[in-house]
């Protein structure tokens, strides 16, 4: 272990020291010869910002009132993984990812409240801030960094992408770099005219930006554009104009030098990413003059995409042609973004269950050629699932229920979740995050 940073441990002692459970009983933990925490109650705690060798060892001792005692050797082991979330009372949760016990939670404050996706890089968490701030913390111990306030009251602000050093968010007024490590302001782009209502993407050297008419209910109407932002100023560096009828309400994705995205006339764009140019364009509206789509899928040459006319589509991402397509199944409602696991693809497929009675479909598929492996049941949910190595998490407004990868099998709910936002997930250095956009209700 890096002596130079902090760890936690969860301890798990012997049973013979779970016979001396009662309210009057105190514990101690010495680790490595030294007296580390006193006055413990819980027969399972977390241990905080340890220093040591890689090897932990020690014993805990549990004190009777009456000064009897009795010790039971343990080991310690590193926590690999972490799970963020904002629950309804909006204060930032860090739980350990597999027993779900809190590590820690840091309270809103009056008219400050957390809203968004946090984001995770080098043991900092990164969490928009109703209001138009953005807070970092520290995301082992959830001690605060810094908190940056953009010039502009925002209600809400963009979920948060990390780009050379740089924290990358949109506001009603804008897009802001921000200092990853000092919350400075590094540029910003002002566009005042044209909000962005989706999250920024970033390329190879680019921000790219969508950003719609914010005067949409008032004439004259100004059309959608893409934006292309230089990560090192901030500078414009070019747009792409859409007709003014139409919205980019959807994140885009990058893959193979183009940038995909779609429009709510059921478009999707490929431009490339060096000078903005039409590398293709595919029309999937069926003729419809409003179309449903959720945020695309870049895999292996292939991007995915989902729309209420034609279903899940497998495109291919230099062409342009449609490589599979999985249909709507008869009762769907609507379905989530899907997400990306080791083995296969995920989204659910919504069944509105107040006007007929059928469960909602935990769908598994394989991204290269649209093979569906199964379809499990599950509960209808408010966000896209994320999936974590060999599990599935799915959210909606009461909790996370927990699947099995492989199959579907739901195997049981996260504690602490009722009335949980979106999740981030780290473990073993890398960082796990839902697509951004769930059902479209």
């Amino acid at each position: 272990m890096d002596e130079r940073q902090g760890h936690f441990a969860i301890i798990n002692w012997t049973q013979s020291i779970d016979l001396y459970r009662s309210d009057s009983i105190k514990y101690d933990i010495v680790l490595n010869g030294r007296t580390v925490k006193q006055g413990l109650t819980q027969l399972r705690d977390t241990l905080r910002n340890l220093v040591s060798d890689s090897f932990y060892s020690g014993l805990v001792i549990a004190r009777s009132s009456s000064g009897d005692s009795l010790s039971a050797p343990f080991e310690l082991k590193k926590l690999k993984g972490f799970l963020y979330l904002i629950k309804d009372d909006r204060a930032l949760y860090c739980l350990e990812l597999y027993s779900h016990q809190l590590i820690w939670k840091y309270p809103a404050t009056t008219g400050a409240d957390f809203n968004g996706i946090p984001l995770v890089s080098n043991n900092i968490v990164y969490v928009p801030v109703r209001g138009g701030y953005l807070q970092a913390l520290n995301a082992l111990t959830g001690e605060p960094i810094w908190r940056t306030a953009m010039d502009y009251i925002a209600d809400d602000l963009s979920a948060p992408i990390l780009k050379n050093g740089k924290v990358i968010v949109g506001t009603n007024n804008g897009t802001y770099a921000l200092n990853a490590t000092t919350g400075a302001i590094e540029w910003s782009f002002k566009n005042d005219k044209f909000p962005p209502i989706c999250n920024p993407v970033a390329g190879d050297n680019y921000i790219f930006v969508a950003v719609n008419d914010g005067t949409s209910n008032f004439p004259p109407f100004q059309p959608p554009k893409m934006l292309a932002l230089d990560v090192k100023d901030g500078s414009q560096k070019w747009q792409f104009p859409l007709p003014p009828s139409e919205i980019i309400s959807k994140s885009p994705t990058v893959i193979n030098g183009l940038l995909i995205f779609t429009s709510d006339k059921g478009i999707i764009y490929a431009l490339n990413q060096a000078n903005g140019s039409v590398a293709w364009q595919l029309d999937i509206s069926q003729g419809s003059n409003r179309c449903a789509l959720k945020s695309p899928l870049a895999y292996k040459g292939l991007v995915v995409v989902w729309a209420n006319m034609t279903g899940y589509l497998g495109i291919n991402a230099t062409t342009g042609k449609i490589v599979w397509s999985i249909p709507n199944s008869n009762f769907s409602y609507d379905v989530s973004a899907a997400c990306l696991g080791d083995s296969a693809a995920y989204y659910v497929d919504y069944a509105d269950n107040s006007l007929m009675s059928v469960t909602s479909k935990l769908v598994a598929f394989n991204p290269l050629n649209g093979t569906v492996k199964y379809r499990s049941n599950c509960s209808g949910i408010s966000y896209s699932p994320l999936c974590v190595k060999q599990t599935v998490y799915l959210q909606n407004s009461n909790e996370i229920g927990i699947h099995t990868a492989s199959s579907g099998t739901f195997t049981g709910t996260v504690p602490w979740s009722f009335g949980v936002g979106r999740i981030t997930i780290s473990e073993d250095d890398s960082v796990y995050y839902a697509p951004e956009s769930g059902m479209s209700r």
